[in-house]
């Protein structure tokens, strides 16, 4: 066959007599076949006109972890543009090797816009879905999969997107290569907190959030907080106040504890709590201060939870202590960088780096979960949380070797911990 550019306003790559839409490969050309030539006297049928494509990478693989009793793929999708003319993405579509015909994602419009950012931390008046010449954008995938499905074996990408800046350029479809999905099964861990009510915050797809703090160490690029969870402890009116100021709040003061036996890595306890007081200026820190004193603590496999913004001077262990779970390691602080005061940020990575590292998931044993907030713009303006639909009593939802839903809330109950005298503690 020979291969043959196809251009026009809304008009796919094809192939002709067919009507078929012609799915590349990521290293592949927007092109149409059409049927050969015969062969002419006058020599053979001329070349094809190649177009260059977008380069699809996905740099860890797609992780399954249970949220809400489903499971969900968490991953990043590179997309880099190569060409020497910008390309818009109009949508992209996530198919397991279980069922091609039915996509687990299908995102185009408002939706795609939400999950496609540049890469790292820049704000541009260009719209995240155009790319134009040598750059790369990242589409941050967090996939739930029908209640009751298992995690694929891979994933593929189809990608559509169309030719320069302005309507009518032609169009270019990619089917990028199967991706294999991650076998492991995230860490199984015992609560790093006592009792509740404590709001379990993240957002997927805040921009400069957990998930999407692009951090480059040692010459690569990394997410350590891509399963990141920040714990507050929310008043008995059960509101999150955004004015209010002093350190008797969000669970300042409470114990951490070890969520698994292992031995710790890091402990820094450098740094004193923030002026919390009324008019206190907001500090700002450098990179290697935000987290404030943390601890860190070696799991199986080489993974490694981390505990940030502890407490000024309530560090209980140090580097190489052994520690059982339920040991206390430390108290909620207020250290390093916040903006929403005291609370205890937690997540866990594949190695002993703040932030050269990547996240990893992980699951707790068990804990109740009693409701949510609407997102997390509404904890933040103090709305109140919402109750599961139909189960608002307070015995809640037991989750079992889950991780919380974003902004949800949990009670850990009295988890397994051990008093100030070492006694064991059920």
């Amino acid at each position: 066959m020979r291969l043959e550019r196809r251009r026009g306003a809304g008009v796919p790559c094809r192939v002709d007599g067919v009507g078929r839409s012609l799915l590349l490969t990521a290293a592949g050309c927007s092109v149409a076949m059409v049927p050969p030539a015969r062969a002419s006297a006058q020599g053979p049928a001329p070349r094809a006109t190649l177009t260059e494509s977008l380069d699809l990478h996905v740099p860890v693989a797609p992780t399954p972890v249970r949220i809400d009793g489903r499971i969900h793929l968490v991953y990043e999708l590179h997309l880099t543009n190569p060409r020497a003319d910008t390309v818009v993405l109009t949508r992209i579509r996530v198919v397991g090797d279980a069922d091609t015909t039915r996509p687990l994602a299908d995102l185009a419009g408002n939706e795609l816009a939400r999950r496609v950012q540049p890469f790292g931390r820049t704000r541009s008046p260009i719209p995240a879905t155009t790319l134009p010449p040598g750059v790369r954008r990242i589409h941050h995938a967090w996939v739930a999969l029908p209640a009751g499905a298992i995690a694929p074996r891979a994933l593929r990408h189809y990608v559509d997107a169309s030719e320069g800046a302005s309507p009518g350029g032609a169009e270019i479809q990619l089917r990028g290569a199967p991706v294999t999905v991650a076998r492991a099964t995230p860490a199984v861990l015992h609560a790093p907190l006592r009792g509740g009510d404590w709001a379990a915050l993240y957002d997927p797809l805040l921009f400069g959030g957990h998930r999407m703090a692009i951090y480059t160490i040692d010459g690569r690029a990394r997410i350590p907080g891509r399963f990141a969870i920040d714990l507050v402890r929310l008043p008995p009116t059960g509101t999150f106040d955004p004015h209010a100021r002093g350190l008797e709040r969000n669970g300042f003061g409470a114990e951490v504890l070890a969520v698994a036996d292992g031995v710790i890595t890091a402990a820094v306890d450098d740094m004193p709590d923030n002026d919390d007081t009324p008019g206190a200026p907001r500090r700002r820190f450098p990179m290697e201060q935000a987290s404030g004193n943390y601890v860190a603590l070696a799991l199986a496999d080489g993974r490694v939870a981390f505990y940030e913004h502890l407490k000024a001077g309530s560090l209980r262990v140090r580097r190489g202590t052994h520690v059982r779970a339920g040991d206390v390691l430390a108290q909620l602080g207020y250290s390093g960088s916040s903006s929403i005061g005291p609370h205890l940020h937690f997540h866990v990575s594949d190695g002993n780096s703040l932030l050269g590292a990547e996240g990893v998931p992980f699951v707790f044993r068990t804990y109740r979960e009693l409701g949510a907030f609407a997102g997390i713009e509404a904890f933040v303006a103090g709305a109140p949380w919402l109750p599961r639909a139909g189960r608002g009593e307070r015995p809640g939802v037991g989750r079992r070797e889950e991780m919380p839903a974003p902004n949800s809330v949990i009670d850990f109950g009295t988890a397994v911990g051990r008093d100030g005298a070492g006694a064991p503690r059920r």
